[in-house]
């Protein structure tokens, strides 16, 4: 069993690369309080996704809380959700969008 998860680990780099489709690979590494990140799951077909702020980061878990972020205002309700599923947001998306 540990030969098999060591092995499907081994494996995670390469799948994403592929998946990526010659995209950049997300960066959710090291992104501090402040940061504007999108989250990977908050996807919806009618509208674009959600910015949201890392307001703290929980340490040692993996974990940070976010609060959506509008044009004008920050949401009053926080999320914790997993470093992992966050990805930052680039001057590069912020012109595209």
């Amino acid at each position: 069993m540990h030969r098999q998860y060591s092995s499907r680990a081994g494996n995670d780099a390469h799948s994403a690369r592929s998946k990526a489709h010659g995209h950049n690979l997300p960066h959710a590494i090291g992104c501090p309080a402040g940061d504007l990140v999108y989250i990977k799951g908050g996807r919806d077909n009618c509208r674009a996704r959600d910015k949201c702020m890392v307001t703290k980061l929980i340490n040692g878990e993996g974990w940070c809380q976010l609060r959506k972020f509008t044009t004008s205002q920050f949401r009053s309700k926080t999320y914790d959700v997993r470093i992992s599923d966050c990805y930052i947001i680039t001057l590069e998306l912020l012109d595209r969008s």
